[in-house]
């Protein structure tokens, strides 16, 4: 399928637009973010501005980009995941990642990652609100292992996404299975399955505030301890 300069565009527009940083930088900012959680700063981070400005300048550059033709094609017509990831309790606070399905199961294969049998009810409750709409008994059921992402950025418990399976899980639980197979791949694997360059900063960045927040609030000692953490953007 082609896909003509003005699709194109549109397109990377709206991709761009479901990166929205902005509330979650300020609300770093002004201190807000420890304020509305009752958390109390032990540390300070002398740079904290400075970096979330880089942080914004960096974002706010790769969302003027126009998304190239075969990543936008994969993305429309290949086996994609995409996943939204909240920044703050509000709706205008996100980002968005896209995986390539055939890629994570590569990385399974490349990293040698084992399966492990985990309890249905907790990969059910993982899964996208609305992902399964329907069952259909007289399909035939796929038995390989289900994919999920370590992501250990999200509030939710356990800290996975369920990037392929989805169907597979409910359909198994229907037919009374108590257990499900899954590969689960570590985050620093998974960032080589994601799509496109503005998934890969917003989890990196993501990454990065959070250890920046729990440098604050003291979970982590020392600056040397951070730095050491955190993702290098030049």
């Amino acid at each position: 399928m082609g896909i003509n300069p003005e699709a194109q565009f549109q397109f990377s527009n709206y991709l761009n637009d479901l990166y929205e940083f902005e509330s979650y930088f300020k609300s770093l900012e002004s201190g807000d973010f420890f304020e509305e959680r009752g958390l109390s700063r032990i540390n300070e981070y002398v740079f904290l501005n400075k970096e979330i400005d880089k942080y914004r300048k960096i974002i706010m550059s790769l969302k003027k980009q126009k998304y190239d033709l075969n990543t936008l094609k994969f993305i429309m017509e290949g086996e994609t995941f995409t996943q939204e990831i909240g920044l703050l309790d509000n709706p205008n606070s996100y980002y968005s990642v896209h995986w390539n399905i055939d890629k994570l199961h590569d990385l399974v294969k490349k990293h040698h990652i084992n399966k492990a049998s985990i309890p249905i009810e907790i990969i059910l409750s993982r899964l996208s609100p609305g992902s399964v709409p329907f069952v259909n008994e007289l399909l035939p059921l796929k038995n390989d292992p289900i994919i999920a992402l370590d992501y250990p950025l999200i509030n939710e418990l356990p800290k996975i996404i369920i990037a392929d399976g989805n169907y597979r899980t409910v359909r198994k639980y229907s037919r009374g299975e108590r257990e499900i197979e899954v590969f689960i791949i570590p985050s620093r694997v998974h960032l080589d399955a994601m799509l496109d360059k503005l998934s890969v900063t917003s989890y990196k960045i993501h990454h990065n505030c959070l250890h920046i927040i729990n440098f604050i609030i003291g979970q982590i000692k020392t600056e040397k301890e951070l730095k050491k953490t955190m993702f290098r953007f030049k």
